[in-house]
């Protein structure tokens, strides 16, 4: 049996799931949140399914999947039709629209998560035994079903699995009935060190402003989050946690940790290699969503430029002693980019693969994404450690500890 330790340090990765397989990404022009992306699948995947049996799937309310299923038919998504034998019975049906929706949708998120899988270099084989782990998590967890179809990627019927059965996680802590992008903006609020307004909220779970908003109401009339007028412009506001909304993680954690322990037969090997696939899910997400790009420094002019801003920043920041070698020629170096505008830098010696010998990045980035970049550059297969004891940017990188988000835990 695994310790609590290692219980939290499989569902914090687990937890990502919904922000990473793209439900929350405009598709068609349409915003599809986690719940909404599930009908579209579970509908779509069997003819004829009832409302009865899709509230049973989604296991949620059922004033919640009939509003969300007048919202899909309002958009002529699907279409709702008696059943012959009981009138009273409704039966789902996706219209064209629906269904070229659908294709799409799977189209975005195969892709997404075989990008995780080269980022991570699993094979398939590593691949299937991580979706044979979680389908046996999820069925000690007795979550709900879904649909099985051919042109899933392995991991997605299970995600959906997961991700219903934190929503009853998170409806089981303390009383709380968040919906899953209300739990996913409670959880972006609470894993940044500094205080977030409501927009770049909205950017990182890429959800449009109206939805936005209305979780933000929701978690405010809970007492979760409290807004404060940002100093110098009294019409913005940022947003922090409560005391109630860091207990209801809390109290979701614990609850997660007391149901994960029925689940016996995990080991210390799996939890690692979901980890790992989770550190490439981290990182390929964080870059696609922030449109940056990660590449071996090959060109001199790169590598002369990286290394002037690498010395300006050594001068601006009063280090003392600035190195001899600042991106050498023989040296590992990578570079982070957006569009033609270098963001970051990171020169590993020659002579030892983890080895940091010379760091730059701009001010803007925020830390777990540096992070990232370093452990990335230095082993695509995201293997944690990378060795700074002798880089001036040391205490910097290791002096933020206590994160819960993905990027923070795994990459710290």
């Amino acid at each position: 049996m695994l310790s609590k330790t290692l219980y939290l340090r499989l569902h914090r990765a687990l937890r990502e799931f919904p922000r990473y397989n793209q439900f929350l990404d405009k598709v068609h022009g349409l915003e599809m949140a986690p719940v909404e992306s599930h009908i579209l699948v579970e509908v779509g995947g069997k003819s004829g399914l009832s409302v009865k049996d899709l509230n049973i799937l989604l296991g949620l309310e059922k004033s919640i999947v009939s509003k969300l299923i007048k919202k899909f038919a309002t958009k002529k998504i699907l279409i709702t039709e008696s059943a012959p034998h009981d009138r009273r019975e409704k039966i789902l049906y996706l219209t064209k629209r629906g269904q070229e929706l659908l294709a799409l949708f799977d189209r975005l998120s195969n892709q997404n998560l075989r990008e995780f899988d080269a980022a991570a270099q699993f094979t398939s084989g590593e691949v299937l035994r991580i979706s044979l782990t979680l389908t046996k998590l999820a069925d000690s967890l007795h979550a709900p079903s879904t649909v099985i179809r051919k042109l899933d990627h392995p991991l997605r019927p299970v995600i959906r699995r997961l991700t219903r059965s934190f929503q009853l996680l998170v409806r089981r802590a303390m009383g709380s009935n968040l919906n899953t992008l209300e739990w996913q903006t409670l959880l972006t609020i609470s894993q940044n060190t500094e205080c977030l307004t409501p927009t770049q909220v909205g950017s990182m779970l890429k959800a449009s402003k109206s939805a936005t908003a209305v979780a933000l109401a929701e978690l405010e009339r809970q007492g979760f989050i409290v807004r404060h007028k940002t100093e110098g412009d009294q019409r913005s506001f940022q947003l922090e946690l409560s005391k109630a909304g860091f207990d209801l993680i809390a109290a979701f954690e614990a609850q997660a940790i007391k149901s994960y322990s029925a689940f016996r037969g995990i080991t210390l090997q799996e939890v690692e290699r979901i980890e790992r696939w989770m550190r490439a899910a981290a990182i390929v997400h964080n870059l696609n969503r922030n449109e940056m790009k990660l590449q071996t420094i090959s060109s001199s002019e790169v590598r002369e430029h990286a290394r002037r801003l690498t010395l300006a920043k050594y001068l601006m920041d009063e280090f003392t002693v600035i190195p001899s070698k600042v991106f050498h020629e023989s040296s590992r170096s990578f570079a982070l980019f957006r569009d033609t505008l270098l963001l970051a830098a990171v020169e590993f010696s020659p002579s030892s693969t983890n080895h940091v010998l010379n760091l730059y990045f701009e001010s803007s980035l925020p830390l777990e994404t540096i992070r990232a970049f370093v452990a990335y550059a230095n082993d695509p297969r995201l293997i944690k450690s990378v060795d700074m004891t002798q880089s001036p940017y040391r205490q910097k990188m290791l002096s933020q500890t206590g994160a819960n988000t993905t990027m923070g835990m795994l990459f710290a």
